[in-house]
């Protein structure tokens, strides 16, 4: 699974989706935890990120050209398996459910929206359907696990209150084949791409494993399990209490994050860690500090979300045209044309002694000319243990503090050094790393993100 964001994007803690993976942290929370095992699925290995080369570089006689930076990391699909092409998209409410015109709404708008039709293009996904709307006549529970989930969800195709994909109908329900009931009564065409999308209100508390509750560690996740021989891909949405600062604009981002996941990684089948899955489209180099985060497509623009002319509020969605470009922000829909970043001068993680120091050289750049300054944040994301950093720019600006940011523009460099206690061991049968982001801020919220990590060897 993945989990949703859950932290401000200037913080960039922990996110939804997470981001999305079986039982790995699908959405927002950086630190993708794993959720509950998926009913089918096992441990995988995640997908790599490519490179690709930036565009433009200084041009003497030619005047500003955008900084030849490090490249953003293409997302890929190792495996070959097939995405969502057309989903079939069918939300399911309990009764009394606060939110169910708002969740419905974005459902009928989204699966025939150009939002879906940009993000998706990339990766095969392309416009679909809503195939059901689905009122259950009970109350939600106020306590439910990740298999508990999937064996409900499972029980409500048996009777026939889902419907069930093609091929797995269940044997009592003349369904195989011949499409199913809709909400009119009439039929409708066979089920074969379908996504179920599951919404509890904030009186249920969701624990897809044991180190993992809804609201507290994800805002979303998405999973899969085998129903009758065939794989079932559903998202499961949680309502959180008003005191934790949620609102129904979370529950849009939440909604729109986990459908593109779900979609262009439907199957995902590797429990929390750096190699998110093997399944789908997900970033899985161990090398990369990028691979780090949640690794799935929205995961990767978590920081990054938007209200559409639509009024509903949408995840970006990490583009590979646009990563491979280099010319300006990875996450589509663009808002902002103007795009600031920090990059490395070195694209894996570095590697360093017990009690040593990893020395990062950075360079900030812009996509336009005359971008005047920004502020650059230094955040432990992850890790084994808790280093401490130093950064100086190339105009003495210096800080060590997390909450504390220097100074960057468009060609200024800077240092970033980072030192490893002398008590943390060497990576053996247990790797020891730690990952920070640099968070690169404006004072009017545009927000952009870049990892390092150092390896202890």
């Amino acid at each position: 699974m993945k989990q949703t964001w859950m932290a401000s994007a200037a913080a960039c803690a922990l996110l939804l989706a997470g981001c999305g993976s079986d039982t790995s942290g699908d959405a927002t929370s950086t630190t993708g935890t794993s959720a509950g095992a998926s009913g089918s699925g096992s441990s995988g290995t995640g997908s790599s990120s490519g490179s690709s080369g930036s565009s433009g570089s200084s041009g003497g006689d030619a005047g500003w050209a955008l900084y030849d930076h490090a490249p953003f990391p293409v997302v890929a699909n190792l495996s070959g398996r097939p995405t969502i092409e057309h989903m079939q998209l069918i939300p399911i409410t309990f009764d009394g459910y606060a939110y169910r015109s708002s969740v419905e709404g974005l459902s009928d708008w989204i699966v025939t929206s150009d939002w879906l039709q940009q993000v998706g293009a990339d990766y095969g996904v392309g416009l679909g359907e809503v195939y059901q709307k689905v009122h259950l006549s009970e109350a939600a529970p106020t306590s439910i696990t990740g298999a508990e989930i999937q064996a409900y969800l499972a029980s409500l195709m048996d009777q026939g209150i889902v419907p069930a994909p093609e091929g797995a109908a269940p044997p009592a329900l003349d369904l195989d084949g011949g499409g199913t009931s809709g909400a009119d009564g009439g039929s409708l065409e066979p089920l074969d791409e379908p996504i179920y999308a599951l919404f509890y209100p904030a009186s249920t508390a969701i624990h897809p494993d044991a180190s993992a509750t809804s609201c507290q560690q994800f805002l979303g996740y998405h999973d899969y399990f085998t129903y009758r021989g065939v794989k079932i891909t559903y998202a499961v949405l949680p309502t959180c209490d008003d005191d934790v600062g949620y609102t129904e604009v979370d529950l849009q981002q939440a909604t729109s994050h986990e459908i593109i996941e779900a979609a262009t990684n439907p199957t995902p089948e590797s429990p929390y860690g750096p190699l998110a899955s093997v399944d789908g489209y997900v970033l899985g180099d161990i090398n990369s500090p990028w691979s780090s985060l949640p690794g799935e497509v929205a995961d990767l623009c978590l920081t990054d979300s938007y209200q559409d002319p639509s009024g509903y509020w949408l995840q970006r969605v990490w583009s590979n045209t646009a990563a491979a470009a280099g010319t300006g922000t990875p996450c589509i829909p663009a808002g902002d044309p103007t795009y600031r970043n920090v990059s490395p001068d070195q694209s894996e993680f570095v590697d360093v002694s017990p009690g040593g120091t990893a020395e990062l050289h950075l360079t900030g750049w812009a996509n336009r000319e005359g971008v005047g300054s920004w502020e650059l944040y230094v955040y432990l994301d992850k890790g084994t243990f808790q280093p401490s950093f130093t950064i100086t720019t190339s105009e003495g600006d210096s800080s060590s503090d997390l909450n504390t940011p220097v100074s960057m523009r468009d060609r200024e460099t800077a240092t970033l050094r980072i030192t490893v206690p002398a008590n943390v061991p060497a990576s053996g049968a247990e790797r020891q790393f730690a990952m920070y982001m640099l968070v690169s801020s404006t004072r009017d919220g545009a927000v952009s993100l870049w990892p390092v990590g150092v390896n202890v060897r």
